[in-house]
């Protein structure tokens, strides 16, 4: 199951479109109200065989921190040449600063997964944490959660699928960040086993304006 970036674009560019001619006319109607512009988040990486991953976010910037973005999120992540996840819903982030300020990162959303003759359609839970080293450099350490028990697909056999990631965040302007990291991949059976569908580095790059 392969969705164009066509599609992907498509989807972004209604929605801003839809959020923007709500909040002009808001802005219209109320002078008084502030009018706040959309924000993007974009994140594409790359894995050393099939793995890819591409997110695409519109939110809402509420004020000068750049560290910071929450809003609703559409994502493709390409496990195997048979195996796409597919997903929507909304994401927050804070990237770490200093060495005392600590990031994470959360996202809650509806995700179906295709593998072979495997499907999954269900929550989707993901939760990240960044650990400042030096500067800009930080620990990224990153997990998704996706249960049977919260899926339509109840006869599937496996007790979740799940992704771990593990890496480095460098941030060399307000809206870049450069980032490398090793991403696990796999089932959890009933008898918590774990079968492995890939793993491998990933280097990808992340936009906000």
């Amino acid at each position: 199951m392969h969705y164009s970036l066509k599609s992907l674009l498509l989807f972004c560019l209604l929605t801003f479109f839809a959020v923007s001619v709500v909040w002009a006319d808001n802005e219209t109607q109320n002078n008084d109200v502030e009018y706040i512009p959309p924000t993007w988040f974009l994140e594409y990486s790359k894995g050393d065989k099939d793995s890819e991953h591409t997110l695409v976010a519109l939110g809402l910037e509420r004020d000068v921190n750049q560290n910071s973005f929450g809003g609703l999120y559409f994502s493709q992540d390409t496990l195997t040449p048979d195996g796409d996840i597919i997903g929507v819903g909304i994401m927050a982030l804070q990237l770490a600063q200093e060495k005392s300020i600590y990031g994470a990162r959360v996202s809650l959303g509806i995700s179906k997964t295709e593998l072979l003759q495997y499907e999954r359609t269900g929550i989707d839970l993901g939760i990240g944490a960044y650990f400042p080293i030096v500067g800009d450099l930080s620990w990224y350490l990153d997990s998704g959660y996706r249960l049977t028990w919260l899926s339509m697909d109840y006869e599937n056999s496996e007790f979740m699928e799940m992704n771990a990631s593990l890496g480095v965040n460098y941030r060399p302007h307000s809206h870049v960040n450069l980032f490398a990291f090793y991403r696990y991949d796999g089932f959890v059976s009933r008898e918590l086993e774990f079968e492995t569908i890939q793993e491998g580095i990933q280097i990808g790059v992340s936009l906000s304006y």
